[in-house]
C-alpha cells in the first residue's frame, strides 16, 4: 500500500488517500515538532471510494474538495473530524462545479477560496461561497486570473491567510501572499517571489498545517515537520529551518507536475571556417515540433510532467574561427558564445538552455547544466535528446576514458549512433543524389533508472521490488518501458532489488526493465536502424545496475546516480536473465498487445 494524496485537515488534522482508495485519518496532537500522534500514528480508514482523483485539498472544518478524472469539482465534508467517518450525504461526492481538468496546481487557501494554477502558469481565484455542497460560487463560478508565470513549480500549497508557498525546480522554497483574497490580486512585494529556504528538493509531497507549520514527506517515507515563525517572507525558522522527523513509513506516491523548459538553439558559423552542414533554422524546428520530435519525445519520457518550449536562430556568424579557438582553449566557449549571441541581439537570456549548433567541421558534443554544444556534422535528434536529458539532473559521464554508460544500446544515454535509434523519415534531406538520413535518427527511450534520476518516474507507484531472497518460481509482470507512466498510472515499468542507493558508498541496487520495438524504441531489437533484427519482435528483458560513486572515483559524476548495463535477452518464453549471482529470471509469456511480459523467478 502507499498513499496517492496526503493533505491537511486543519488543527492537526492530516489526510491520506491510498492507492487503492481508501481515506485515512491522523491527528498530529501536539503540532510542535514532538510527533505526539493520535492512535499512536496508526491511520484510521474512514472512508474509501476515492480512487481516480486528479487533485484532492482540504479548506479546514472536514471540509474537502476533490477534482476527479473528467475535471468535475467534487464536495465532501468529514463531520466528526475525530476518525470516526461521520460525513455528510452519506459520504458521497457533491459535484459542485465541472471544468477543472486543465489544472496543474489546485490547493485551498481558507474561508471557501481554492487557487488553482494551469498549464500556461495563470493562478485563478475561486471561492466557494456556500461551503456546504450547494455550489454556490463568486463570480458565477468563473475563476479570477490574478497572476502568471507560475510555470516550473514541482509543489504549490496554501499556508493559510493568503500565504502561497512554492517550491522550485532547484528545490527553493519561495513565499508570495495574495493580500487582498477577493480575486483582485493585490500581492505582497509586488508579486515578486521571496526565497525562504533551500534544500526542498527530495521532497514528494508538502502541505500546510496552518500557523507557519509545512509538513513535508520525502522519498524514504519520512514525515518531516517545518515551522515558519515569520510568516512574512523574512525567512525565519523553527528549529533552524531543520525538519524535525515526526514519522515515518509514509510511503507516498510523487506529486503532479508539469515543467516547461525554454530552450533557444542557434546554428553558429565562423569567420575563417567555411560551413561545412547542411542544418538550417527550418529543420531544426522539425526536428523539435514533428510528431517524432525532441519535445514530443521529453513529453512521452517524462509521462507528461515536462514540455520543451523552442526556438531557432541561424546561421548566424558567431565569431572568428580563431575567437573561437581561445575560447575553447580558455574553457570559456559557451560564455564567449552567449556573449557574441547577445551582441548579435539573439535574446539569450529569454530562455532556460541554449543549444549551440557548431558549424566548423570538427567539433563533437558536450553539456553543461545549462547549456549544450553539438557538433554540425553529425547532429541528429538523438544527440540532441542525449545532451538535453543531461540538463534533467542525469549525470555527465564518468570520464572521457571510461565508457560507463555510454556502452547502454538501449538507452539515449548510450553513445550517439550507437544507441538503438530508428530514422525518422520526416527529417531525411533530399539532395540531387537522392535522400540523405545521416541526421534523421532518433531514439531510443530513456533506462528507468534515469527516469528516475530526471524526477519523472515514481518508483512507489511504477516500480516494484524484488524478494532479496530468490522465491523460486515466484512471478512479476512488467510492463515495457516507453518513459515514466502518467501520474495515476499502476504501469509496472521496472523491478528493482536492493535499496536505491542515496549517497555515495551506498551498495548497489539493480533495475531490470522491459523495452518494446514501437514508439521511440522502435528499432532496439536491431544493431542499427538498417541492420536485421538480432533480437525477437518481443524486444529485450534487460539489468542495469545503479550506483553513485565520489568525487574521487568518478570525478564527472560524483554524487549522482549512475547507471550500467549489465546483460540482457530477448523477450522470448524460455528465455534467462542473470540479474545478479544467485539470481535469474525466466520469460514465460510476452504479450505485445498489452506491451507486458511475465517472468519468474528461476
Amino acid at each position: 500500500m502507499f498513499m496517492r494524496f496526503v493533505f491537511d485537515g486543519g488543527q492537526g488534522v492530516i489526510y491520506a488517500i491510498t492507492d487503492s482508495g481508501a481515506i485515512l485519518f491522523y491527528r498530529d496532537q501536539s503540532r510542535n515538532g514532538n510527533g505526539d500522534w493520535a492512535f499512536g500514528g496508526i491511520g484510521k480508514q474512514i472512508g474509501q471510494g476515492w480512487t481516480g482523483m486528479k487533485h484532492v485539498t482540504s479548506n479546514g472544518d472536514g471540509i474537502i474538495y476533490a477534482v476527479d478524472s473528467q475535471g468535475r469539482m467534487l464536495f465532501y465534508r468529514d463531520l466528526a473530524r475525530d476518525g470516526n467517518g461521520v460525513w455528510a450525504f452519506g459520504g458521497t461526492g457533491k459535484q459542485i462545479g465541472q471544468g477543472w481538468l486543465n489544472m496543474q496546481h489546485v490547493f485551498c487557501g481558507g474561508d471557501g477560496i481554492i487557487y488553482a494554477i494551469d498549464t500556461e502558469g495563470r493562478i485563478f481565484f475561486y471561492q466557494d461561497q456556500a461551503r456546504n455542497g450547494t455550489g454556490v460560487w463568486a463570480f458565477g463560478g468563473i475563476g479570477k486570473q490574478i497572476g502568471e508565470g507560475w510555470t516550473n513549480f514541482r509543489h504549490v500549497f496554501s499556508g493559510g491567510d493568503g500565504i502561497i508557498y512554492a517550491i522550485d525546480r532547484g528545490g527553493n522554497l519561495i513565499f508570495y501572499r495574495d493580500e487582498a483574497r477577493n480575486g483582485n490580486g493585490a500581492w505582497a512585494f509586488g508579486g515578486q517571489p521571496r526565497t525562504i529556504g533551500g534544500g526542498w528538493t527530495d521532497v514528494r509531497q508538502v502541505f500546510s498545517g496552518g500557523d507557519g507549520i509545512i509538513y513535508a514527506i520525502n522519498s524514504q517515507g519520512e514525515l518531516l515537520f517545518y515551522r515558519d515563525e515569520a510568516r512574512d517572507g523574512s525567512s525565519k525558522w523553527s528549529f533552524g529551518g531543520v525538519g524535525k522527523q515526526i514519522g515515518q513509513g509514509w510511503i507516498v506516491a510523487q506529486a503532479d507536475f508539469q515543467l516547461t523548459t525554454r530552450w533557444g538553439v542557434c546554428i553558429c558559423t565562423f569567420t575563417g571556417a567555411p560551413r561545412q552542414g547542411k542544418i538550417t533554422a527550418d529543420w531544426v524546428t522539425e526536428a523539435f515540433g514533428e510528431p517524432n520530435g525532441i519535445d514530443t519525445y521529453f513529453g512521452r519520457m517524462s509521462g507528461g510532467r515536462q514540455s520543451m518550449q523552442f526556438q531557432a536562430f541561424g546561421p548566424v556568424e558567431l565569431m572568428t574561427i580563431e575567437a573561437k579557438k581561445a575560447a575553447d582553449n580558455a574553457g570559456s566557449t559557451i560564455s564567449a558564445f552567449r556573449t557574441a549571441a547577445q551582441q548579435l541581439g539573439i535574446p539569450v537570456s529569454s530562455f532556460d538552455h541554449f543549444m549551440w549548433i557548431i558549424d566548423d567541421g570538427v567539433s563533437t558534443g558536450g553539456t553543461t547544466s545549462g547549456d549544450s554544444l553539438v557538433g554540425a556534422l553529425d547532429f541528429t535528434p538523438q544527440n540532441g535528446m542525449h545532451e538535453m536529458t543531461h540538463t534533467n539532473n542525469v549525470c555527465a559521464h564518468a570520464d572521457k576514458f571510461t565508457l560507463d554508460d555510454y556502452g547502454d544500446v538501449f538507452c539515449i544515454m548510450g553513445a550517439s549512433h550507437a544507441a538503438r535509434g530508428f530514422i525518422d523519415p520526416d527529417l531525411t534531406f533530399q539532395t540531387p543524389s537522392g535522400s540523405d538520413d545521416s541526421h534523421a535518427l532518433s531514439g531510443p527511450g530513456i533506462c528507468t533508472p534515469y527516469l528516475l534520476a530526471a524526477g519523472w518516474l515514481d518508483e512507489v507507484a511504477n516500480t516494484t521490488a524484488l524478494p532479496l531472497t530468490p522465491v523460486p518460481a515466484k512471478t512479476f509482470v512488467l510492463d515495457a518501458n516507453h518513459g515514466a507512466p502518467e501520474f495515476g498510472s499502476t504501469n509496472n515499468v521496472a523491478l528493482t532489488l536492493g535499496s536505491t542507493p542515496r549517497t555515495p558508498g551506498d551498495a548497489a541496487q539493480f533495475w531490470v526493465e522491459y523495452r518494446q520495438p514501437s514508439g521511440s524504441d522502435i528499432a532496439i531489437n536491431r544493431p542499427n536502424p538498417h541492420a536485421n533484427p538480432d533480437l525477437p519482435d518481443g524486444g529485450v528483458l534487460i539489468v542495469r545496475k545503479v550506483q553513485i560513486f565520489n568525487q574521487t572515483v568518478f570525478p564527472r559524476c560524483g554524487g549522482a546516480l549512475h547507471s550500467f548495463l549489465q546483460a540482457y535477452v530477448g523477450a522470448a518464453p524460455g528465455n534467462v536473465l542473470s540479474v545478479t549471482d544467485g539470481y535469474s529470471l525466466r520469460v514465460v509469456t510476452v504479450d505485445l498487445a498489452s506491451s507486458r511480459i511475465e517472468v519468474a523467478i528461476v
